[in-house]
């Protein structure tokens, strides 16, 4: 039986609605309920926020939906665990404990670029390229659970972009992260959960989040499911892997977008440049054609200032969208603080991205609505 584990008069005090007007229709858990009976979504948890009047107060909700689904139920984040990551390097860059331009090789070599072609594009490799996915690499180059991945040969698709040149190509890769990762670990010498959990898991009070299998998760983690509604084993990942390994709850993730959307821990500087498009001509801001799409640092942006990012595991998929509050003079308008972030264990989780944008960024023309029609096109790549 699906059940809403968060009901608006259960709100707990850290989510007081404060000065917004509330009525039957805030509340979305059934229609959300019935797109997932459309589409075969065993569960769902999901949080939302919308800013209301100036400031004064946020109308949240947030649900679990699913057999066995609670709030501290844990599922895979898939590459939302990317944009954590990101925002850990950018916390490492702001003190200046690394230089987001400087060659990667310069502070460690992980020995997997073998040839001497791959050193040579490997010595161009920065955190910027990395983070802004214009690093050439693979996605992955063996898959990253195996026993063999750590030692495998990293071969390039393409040449990294050199920052200023604007014949860069969009190259998604999880295997630019994990190197990225052990350059970070080496520079620190933490592991990246002991960075995270300093930098970002503390702080924020993420009690439920963690890179790759923890003990006490046993007996709450949720399997995810086939098309066809078939459960998959559950998986103990290996090792920590900053790309896709992070475990976590929706509400956990909550406390981290709501951090992010204030660039709460990072120089007001180094948050605009994370959330900068990462190319230097304006022919070049569109990953895809004309969609209003380009790359930040570790993030996904839209023209009318959204931050963005899907995840896909495979049986697991999860998806978030978040507009910063501020005064927009080319739309003429003060844009109010909203986030959305959810989660499903089920390999049909984003197909109801498009339907979930439309009851919770309800305006036609925000384009967050373009997003679904660019992951399309990035899959179909």
């Amino acid at each position: 039986m699906k059940k809403l584990f968060f009901a608006l008069a259960a709100l707990t005090a850290a989510f007081t609605i404060l000065s917004c007007q509330v009525n039957e229709t805030d509340s979305h858990s059934a229609e959300v309920d019935r797109i997932m009976d459309e589409f075969n979504v065993p569960g769902v948890q999901l949080a939302y926020s919308l800013e209301c009047g100036t400031g004064k107060g946020m109308f949240v909700e947030k649900y679990s939906l699913g057999e066995g689904i609670d709030s501290t139920t844990i599922f895979q984040a898939a590459s939302l665990s990317k944009v954590v990551f990101a925002y850990t390097v950018m916390r490492l860059v702001d003190r200046g404990e690394m230089d987001i331009d400087k060659p990667l090789m310069e502070y460690y070599d992980n020995g997997r670029f073998r040839s001497e072609e791959d050193r040579a594009l490997a010595s161009k490799l920065t955190a910027r390229l990395v983070l802004s996915h214009r690093s050439g690499l693979p996605n992955w180059a063996a898959s990253p659970s195996s026993d063999g991945w750590p030692e495998s040969e990293i071969k390039f698709k393409t040449a990294p972009a050199i920052f200023g040149d604007t014949t860069e190509m969009f190259t998604y890769s999880g295997e630019g992260y994990a190197y990225l990762q052990a350059v970070v670990e080496h520079i620190s010498g933490l592991t990246l959960n002991e960075l995270a959990t300093r930098e970002v898991f503390k702080p924020l009070e993420m009690k439920n989040s963690w890179y790759g299998w923890r003990e006490d998760f046993e007996g709450h983690v949720t399997r995810g499911h086939q098309k066809d509604g078939t459960p998959a084993d559950i998986i103990r990942y290996p090792r920590a892997n900053s790309a896709y390994t992070l475990m976590t709850c929706a509400s956990d993730y909550f406390k981290f977008l709501k951090a992010l959307a204030k660039g709460r821990g990072l120089k007001p500087e180094t948050f605009r440049e994370m959330t900068t498009p990462q190319y230097e001509d304006d022919d070049t801001l569109r990953i895809y054609g004309s969609l209003p799409v380009s790359w930040g640092l570790g993030v996904g942006l839209t023209d009318d200032g959204a931050l963005w990012h899907w995840g896909d595991n495979g049986s697991f998929k999860a998806f978030f969208a978040l507009y910063p509050a501020k005064n927009s003079t080319a739309y003429r308008t003060t844009q109010k603080e909203q986030i959305l972030i959810y989660m499903a264990n089920s390999r049909n989780g984003l197909k109801i991205l498009p339907r979930m944008l439309e009851i919770y960024f309800p305006k036609e023309n925000m384009q967050v609505h373009k997003i679904p029609q660019w992951l399309d096109i990035h899959y179909g790549n």
